[in-house]
């Protein structure tokens, strides 16, 4: 593993583990936090590989619509219904190919996209699981994030470029497309429609 890459997943790391105590601070659902009160007057409380994660460097979190809470460690994906852990992995999900658990979203489908560091992307819809890797066409299987614009487009940003899926069809965007660095690190959307795309290179 390169540094920029080791480094790149050692923060992605930390900031999620920074994240994931934001979030138990407070009740399943989640709720707006009230900030006229002190830390001091929440609880804490620490889910570890003790309490039934798989593993304990959590990489993403996210709640979808229906209130479980998902996290992606370097082990497996997991459900959280608030009570218990429901632990998804190359063992018991092949079409998860890689269990090291990158990033997360969830289309206004309901769809949940999972990016892996080696397994391209999974797809969660209707209870069932389906991959998307470099053999129909992702740019790479190492997945570094994902989000969805506002006309529906899934946009994921891999170590060889950025993706497009829109209507059915994979689109790559490289070095041809006048990305000097392919190494897609993050990405966002603007107020304007505009989408932003950091590199390891800009």
């Amino acid at each position: 593993m390169s540094r920029s890459r080791s480094g790149s997943i050692h923060a992605r790391a930390i900031a999620a583990a920074a994240a994931f105590a934001a979030l138990v601070l407070g009740a399943l659902p989640a709720t707006a936090l009230d900030s006229s009160r002190a830390i001091t007057q929440y609880s804490l409380k620490i889910w570890t590989s003790r309490t039934g994660l798989p593993q304990n460097s959590v990489n993403c979190i996210l709640q979808a619509r229906d209130g479980y809470v998902w996290f992606g460690t370097e082990e497996g994906l997991v459900r959280f219904d608030g009570t218990q852990f429901t632990v998804f992995n190359h063992k018991n999900t092949p079409e998860i190919r890689q269990s090291n658990i990158t990033c997360l979203c969830q289309a206004r489908d309901g769809t949940l996209w999972i990016g892996t560091d080696g397994g391209g992307i999974t797809r969660h819809a209707n209870g069932r699981f389906t991959s998307l890797t470099t053999f129909e066409g992702l740019s790479s299987n190492t997945v570094t994030s994902i989000l969805e614009d506002e006309a529906g487009t899934m946009w994921f940003g891999t170590f060889g470029g950025l993706n497009r899926l829109r209507n059915g069809k994979l689109e790559v965007f490289s070095h041809h497309n006048g990305f000097e660095n392919v190494y897609i690190q993050c990405m966002a959307l603007d107020g304007h429609g505009g989408l932003w795309a950091g590199t390891a290179g800009g």
